[in-house]
């Protein structure tokens, strides 16, 4: 379905016009859905409102819809047709071939469609006329006896021409109408696709965000507004009962998708359409719970390979829907990725360059499409990939090594025109090694660029919530026992855990810039103990070496901003971004800093970033400390449990034991 202004309409599209009050009905039920697919709508330029806002604040949307002054459009193929129509033929009871065009039930509440369709009946225009115009050659005439005549595909956006003044649409018509009565066949017959394919992380899934963010307002946030304290704690056991997609924040890759603009570019010579298609992150379903296998592995039902398959055939039905049976002369093609998604942009890359035996092009032809003659992958924009493969099958037990069959990760770069990476250099966690795309520790091919940015993995990628409490254990619990427990401090344990904190704490991720606590309390990191006077005769004493700290969100929007900058520059096609849009705007704190990352990039020294004067206000303020030894949480009814990791040496999150990332290279080795 699309949605345009009244006078953005093509002749050909008029019957596929939903009535005003329906389409401001199905329009409601599709922005309101819980699961509902980004990509339902395709939303082309509106005056005084852009397709982000219109799915933030849907009210406004939809009193335009239903005042007439945008349409919702069908595509005409198979069921995708209107169910009130604005506009219907009406064949002449003389039985004969001749008819007339109408408006259909509440379709003349449109300004301006009365005399639009004087002018198509003072043309003499025909359902095959229109027919004509949406596909020049076609044989196949529309069926003379039905009485309301439904044009097929869509042939594409409008042009984007300047819009007319209220009710001068008819003035579009001759002009249409004249191109129908030329004899030549149309040059601009054949299409080209500019596609934008955006694949999210593990257990990154904005549909789940959305639903998530329903119901902490209805069971939460109104609930607690009389205690204020227990929003915190309803909704932690609300992430718990429903999984961490659905808690997590929407990501950098979710953010570029919307801004990543649809529509036609059209020359004189040339008519290209962009499509974009967005697939959630390994591990997850929309409206689903969140998958194990997906999420340890990166394989099965919702691993990368599956989420790449998925992202082939949503881009080719949506290519479908706007280039109908249009030929496909070339296709140019964006990726953007984060953490598993990058390394699914990676294989949908080796996809798409296997041709006509590859996923993207069995996709296609699901859809009735060719292969196209031209196809090229203009930019890969990529944050800090991660692939984590565990392969069981291949006697692959570790996401922290580098197998990861059978996902492939190589890029090429001379099939990729650009490639971009911006990688978290404060991540140490073992199971989170970084997949480069460097050749080696000193090499990159030119048309790439790696990029380190202070910050974890998700201070990069995005995911994180605005605000959020740190209560970190850093090392597993340890316990004395016998007659040491008169004297923790003197044991060896205590010792080992206070040469860990005296490390954190030269780290500096506490300081003069950190945030006091929800409680007012001021952040902390020191070794906890917790005395039990079982097992007899002596007890035991239970040391914890514990971080507590408030961190925000926001800094993983300039990674956004400078992707954003980098990609706009190999034409990647973006909306401006919206200054008042909360989700975007940089804090004030991090304006200096994102200053100095600009001129950084200018100056091609943006790896020098411990020259930034200021580091630690970042840390202290932004930056997530994500290994941990944190207790597993989960809930038992209504009660919210949590236990130790069976072997702490596999914890999840733990550090790599050097405490330094490994790093694989870019040398053709998946």
């Amino acid at each position: 379905m699309f949605i345009k202004h009244f006078f953005d309409l093509r002749p050909e599209e008029l019957p596929l016009v939903e009535s005003p009050r329906v389409a401001a009905e199905t329009v409601r039920k599709e922005l309101s859905a819980p699961y509902t697919s980004r990509a339902s709508l395709f939303f082309y330029p509106l005056p005084g409102l852009s397709p982000e806002q219109a799915k933030r604040h849907p009210q406004q949307l939809i009193d335009k819809l239903s005042t007439g002054h945008f349409c919702l459009v069908y595509s005409g193929i198979g069921s995708d047709t209107p169910r009130c129509p604005a506009v219907c033929w009406q064949t002449s009871t003389a039985g004969s071939d001749g008819g007339r065009w109408q408006s259909g039930l509440f379709g003349d509440s449109i300004p301006g469609l009365e005399n639009t369709i004087e002018t198509l009946n003072r043309k003499a225009l025909t359902p095959a006329d229109l027919e004509q115009i949406r596909s020049p050659g076609r044989c196949d005439g529309p069926n003379p006896g039905s009485t309301v005549q439904k044009v097929g595909d869509h042939s594409g956006p409008s042009d984007h021409k300047q819009l007319l003044p209220l009710g001068a649409a008819a003035s579009v018509l001759p002009v249409a109408a004249a191109a129908m009565d030329e004899s030549k066949p149309d040059e601009r017959e054949g299409v080209h696709i500019v596609l934008g394919l955006f694949t999210d992380g593990t257990l990154n899934n904005v549909d789940n965000i959305e639903a998530f963010r329903r119901k902490l307002m209805a069971e939460c946030v109104e609930p607690a507004k009389d205690d204020p304290s227990r929003l915190e704690e309803c909704r932690d056991r609300l992430a718990m009962r429903m999984g961490e997609s659905y808690a997590n924040a929407p990501t950098n890759v979710v953010k570029l998708f919307d801004l990543y603009k649809e529509g036609e570019a059209t020359t004189e010579a040339k008519k290209t359409l962009v499509v974009k298609a967005y697939q959630p992150g390994a591990g997850t379903k929309s409206g689903d719970n969140d998958s194990i296998i997906g999420m340890a592995t990166g394989l099965g039902q919702t691993g990368v390979p599956a989420q790449v398959a998925g992202l082939f055939s949503e881009a080719a039905i949506r290519i479908s829907d706007i280039a109908g049976r249009s030929r496909i002369e070339s296709l140019t093609v964006d990726l953007f990725g984060f953490s598993r998604g990058a390394a699914a942009a990676r294989h949908a890359v080796n996809e798409i360059l296997r041709g006509r035996g590859g996923g993207l092009a069995d996709a296609l032809s699901r859809s009735g499409l060719a292969w196209p003659a031209e196809v090229k992958i203009r930019f890969v924009g990529l944050f800090d990939t991660v692939a984590g493969i565990v392969n069981p099958q291949n006697l692959d037990l570790s996401p922290g090594n580098d197998r990861n069959s059978p996902v492939e990760l190589f890029l090429n770069p001379e099939k990729v025109e650009q490639a971009v990476h911006l990688v978290a250099s404060d991540e140490k966690r073992a199971n989170f090694s970084l997949n480069s795309i460097k050749s080696s520790e000193d090499s990159i091919a030119d048309n790439f660029r790696e990029i380190s940015l202070p910050g974890a993995h998700s201070d990069i990628g995005g995911g994180y919530q605005d605000l959020m409490t740190e209560d970190l254990l850093l090392y597993p619990m340890l316990s004395i026992r016998g007659t040491d427990v008169r004297w923790p401090e003197q044991t060896v344990e205590w010792d080992n855990l206070e040469a860990l904190r005296a490390r954190v704490e030269s780290e500096g991720w506490i300081g003069a810039h950190s945030m006091n606590l929800p409680n007012g309390n001021k952040p902390s990191l020191g070794i906890e103990r917790e005395r039990d006077e079982h097992p007899l005769p002596d007890g035991r004493v239970d040391l914890r070496l514990r971080m507590q700290r408030m961190v925000r969100g926001e800094y993983s929007r300039l990674s956004l901003r400078l992707m954003y900058h980098l990609a706009a520059e190999a034409n990647a096609p973006f909306y401006d971004i919206d200054e008042t849009d909360e989700s975007l705007v940089i804090p004030e704190d991090l304006i200096p800093f994102f200053g100095w990352l600009m001129q950084k990039n200018a100056s091609g020294e943006l790896e020098l970033y411990e020259d930034y004067p200021d580091a630690a206000m970042l840390r202290q303020r932004y930056m997530h400390h994500s290994d941990h030894f944190n207790l597993t949480e989960f809930l038992i009814g209504d009660m919210a449990a949590a236990v130790e990791f069976p072997v702490q040496q596999l914890h999840p999150f733990r550090p790599a034991l050097s405490r330094e990332r490994a790093v694989y290279f870019n040398n053709g080795v998946n």
